[in-house]
């Protein structure tokens, strides 16, 4: 059933383009800029109705705003997009396949965390609903979950945190490397078994030792702050030269790293590049008896690999928060060759979930959206071309278009607007290699008929307009 009904509205797709803007109206001489005469007189037409909103900068009446925030999303998002006072319906779990076009279909915007999966299929449905997705917030550090080619291609952008969980990340890693140093979870579990292990051997204070740390971005680069406070010997490896903070040294390789930390944490994207970095080959490159942490993405680890490591003592210790393969929800069964291994601490991918974190995910991510919605900002896109609006000025309005990256097309967004005298007071443009987004700022028009010329340039991908 999912099957025809994607391909259905995949023809769809290729014979109509994204199209999703309102109307309003300013007093004019040219007769083509009048509302309809056919206009029904005993209830305020769409182009009346909107004129109550002129003075707000939004693209429609606000409860008109539907936004949709799947996988229970912190309640901070629900209260900045209600302040500005869009209709908000939350669902506490993951959505798929029919169910999730059908939701998805029926918002301006959604929300997602890790586990809705928003792929080719879904983007090639949401566009032809009466409400059109206008833009995807996911509610987390990675985008993996998300097309974002095909999201772009319909004119979709997707906004995302990459900063709001760095310190709960960053914590959580150091709370490890001490506990994996001190032995502290091996001994904890003896004592739930009723066994008592009064020690010494194997374990270390953290002061002097050397902490080697791949990838350097923000929370890498956190971790190094926190660790030299502990004492700590900070290396790190990044292939991009990075300006080191505090007593911290960049390294030439990884190999090197590898060679000289006692403990070594990974903080790297989720890439081609990155897929199984730690293998045979460089954890044989490992101190012996190094410690391993992996707080970053379950692909950057083989497992069973590491696991041969911890059973011969090559590795001393490891902590894991992400796997290859996770559960959808709550209360599935899970597994891994890890499961069992002494002074190995398995987490269920929490490193960012702490009260304080995902509060600030939520304002994040919600408050990119409301730009986004209300000023056609795309700053932090991470799939759309970047532009960094101001809220729009008084007795303006705002064409958003986004296009396909080819010559030409600025020259017949402004021949349409010149075709029905209509002044640009101030424009933005950004463009990638394949999409183009611009911004123009105009004085108030009908919107009707100017919209519907500019639909009918070939390469609009999406068309929008603020009032």
């Amino acid at each position: 059933m999912l099957a025809s009904v994607l391909r259905s509205r995949a023809v769809q797709a290729s014979a109509c383009r994204r199209f999703a803007s309102v109307q309003a109206s300013t007093p004019t001489s040219k007769a083509v800029l009048t509302p309809d005469a056919s206009a029904e007189k005993t209830k305020p037409s769409e182009d009346e109705a909107h004129d109550a909103y002129l003075h707000r900068p939004v693209t429609y009446p606000l409860d008109k705003i539907k936004v949709v925030l799947l996988e229970n999303i912190h309640p901070r998002a629900k209260e900045v997009f209600e302040r500005e006072g869009y209709t908000v319906e939350t669902h506490k779990r993951a959505m798929s396949g029919e169910e999730l076009a059908r939701v998805g279909g029926d918002a301006h915007i959604l929300g997602i965390r890790s586990k809705t999966q928003l792929d080719p299929d879904f983007f090639s449905t949401v566009g032809w609903h009466e409400h059109r997705l206008w833009a995807v917030g996911c509610f987390c550090i990675g985008t993996n979950q998300v097309a974002l080619p095909a999201a772009a291609a319909t004119g979709i952008p997707v906004f995302n945190a990459p900063f709001s969980n760095t310190r709960s990340v960053a914590e959580k890693t150091l709370s490890e490397i001490i506990a994996l140093h001190r032995k502290l979870f091996l001994r904890s579990t003896e004592l739930h078994q009723g066994i008592w292990t009064k020690s010494a051997t194997g374990a270390h204070e953290v002061r002097g030792t050397t902490l080697g740390i791949v990838g350097y971005g923000r929370i890498g680069s956190q971790v190094s702050v926190l660790a030299e406070l502990l004492g700590m010997k900070v290396v790190f490896y990044d292939p991009v030269k990075c300006l080191p903070l505090g007593n911290a040294r960049q390294v030439d390789t990884l190999e090197e790293l590898l060679g000289m930390a006692d403990a070594v944490t990974l903080h790297v994207p989720a890439t081609s590049t990155t897929k199984k970095m730690i293998n045979r080959e460089t954890i044989a490159q490992m101190k012996d008896g190094a410690l391993l942490v992996n707080n970053a993405r379950g692909t950057v680890i083989d497992i069973d690999a590491a696991k041969e490591a911890v059973e011969s003592g090559k590795i001393a210790g490891m902590a894991v928060d992400v796997f290859p393969k996770e559960p959808a929800k709550n209360g599935e069964p899970f597994d891994t060759p890890l499961r069992g291994l002494p002074n190995v601490i398995l987490t269920p991918h929490i490193g960012g979930s702490t009260e304080e974190a995902q509060g600030n995910i939520a304002v994040e991510v919600a408050t990119k959206l409301v730009r986004y919605i209300n000023d056609g900002s795309t700053t932090t896109s991470t799939n759309t071309p970047e532009i960094d609006m101001l809220p729009i000025r008084n007795n303006s309005m705002r064409i958003l278009h986004m296009h396909q990256n080819v010559p030409g097309v600025l020259s017949k967004i402004h021949s349409v607007l010149s075709d029905y005298g209509i002044n640009v007071t101030s424009q933005y443009l950004q463009s990638d290699p394949r999409h183009g987004y611009i911004a123009l700022e105009v004085e108030k028009f009908h919107a009707k008929v100017v919209t519907r010329e500019l639909e009918k340039i070939k390469e609009t991908i999406f068309l929008r307009t603020i009032i």
